[in-house]
């Protein structure tokens, strides 16, 4: 654990954060402790610097929204764009086989 926050500190994470994230990661991998380390540790702790960087997102996405920002692009209603339409014809490019080809 505190290899994780020696290297991921200087990185601007608090030292909670961390350690939320790395619990939070063990926990998934249940009794395989060998295995959720491995996980936590491998690529320089990539899994952990992604789940800290998502919360992170999901914490100003919520500021935002909750500071008057409105509804995310990602929350906007889908438009209702009628009925979709049929598949065109394959066009005659590259890798085309037919018989009239000669």
């Amino acid at each position: 654990m505190e290899a994780a926050i020696a290297r991921l500190a200087p990185q601007g994470f608090s030292e909670e954060s961390i350690r939320e994230a790395v619990n939070e990661i063990l926990q998934a991998f249940g009794d395989d402790a060998e295995m959720g380390w491995r996980a936590v540790t491998d690529e320089n702790y990539k899994m952990v610097v992604g789940m800290l960087e998502y919360k992170k997102m999901k914490d100003e996405k919520k500021k935002k929204a909750e500071d008057g920002g409105g509804a995310e692009e990602e929350d906007a209603p889908i438009e209702d764009l009628g009925e979709m339409p049929e598949d065109p014809e394959p066009s005659r490019g590259f890798g085309w086989n037919s018989d009239d080809d000669e």
